[in-house]
């Protein structure tokens, strides 16, 4: 008996070890980091999260850190670190413009009375390095819209669903979406009978779908009319 838990405890131990070993490597590497991005960009920066993974067959594995800078949980982005907890790649400035680019586009979503909406983008990353944080995404766009892309996603709560009158606003989004004179653009649009009307864009999609509008520049580009448009309409309700 007394041999079978000295077998048990040694095992037992070594694994409060790894754990014990885990958690302070896994401080050390969020202690750099925090400290890096601090001194690159003059701000503090507090952690949601940080995880460690490894490929299989891999030798080594990589941290992946969820971050926003202090004061502004909006503004959340991606780190992405090595096994000795350096820096591969971070996503601070794409983070900003892409909120930039949210709030450019206000303007015309209150227009709307649209509260639930999102924008992604693609700076070309021979572009995008050429520029700091104080840049703001009104500069990138203003010279390089010819090369940059926009992708649209729009949520709405709409009981009484008027096909007509929601083509007429789809139509005029869809204008002026082409008067940016970006590369490319999508557009989602998405309508439902109920939810929560301060969730999120993506959260609504938990939701099932009554009706939805989803080209892209392509798609459009020849001509913004009833029919064209009518192609992309998809109704989900019975």
């Amino acid at each position: 008996m007394t041999g079978l838990i000295v077998i048990l405890v040694i095992p037992l131990g070594l694994f409060a070890d790894y754990f014990y070993y885990e958690k302070v490597k896994i401080h050390e590497v969020k202690k750099g980091m925090v400290s890096e991005l601090s001194s690159t960009y003059g701000d503090r920066f507090m952690v949601r999260e940080i995880s460690y993974g490894k490929a299989l067959g891999d030798e080594a594995g990589t941290y992946t850190a969820e971050v926003y800078p202090e004061g502004n949980k909006g503004l959340e982005f991606q780190v992405i670190l090595s096994e000795d907890g350096k820096i591969i790649s971070e996503s601070y400035k794409e983070s900003k413009w892409r909120s930039e680019a949210i709030e450019s586009w206000k303007p015309v979503m209150n227009k709307f009375g649209i509260t639930s909406y999102a924008v992604n983008i693609h700076i070309p990353d021979e572009i995008a390095v050429k520029y700091d944080l104080e840049d703001t995404y009104l500069d990138l766009y203003q010279k390089h819209k010819d090369v940059m892309d926009e992708y649209l996603f729009i949520a709405q709560i709409e009981k009484s669903f008027d096909k007509k009158k929601e083509t007429a606003r789809v139509m005029e989004m869809t204008n002026y979406a082409l008067q940016r004179k970006l590369r490319y653009f999508s557009i989602d649009w998405t309508y439902y009978e109920n939810g929560n009307k301060d969730a999120g864009v993506f959260e609504l999609r938990k939701t099932t779908a009554s009706y939805r509008w989803r080209f892209s520049k392509d798609a459009v580009s020849t001509g913004v009319t009833e029919e064209n448009l009518d192609r992309f309409f998809i109704q989900h309700k019975e």
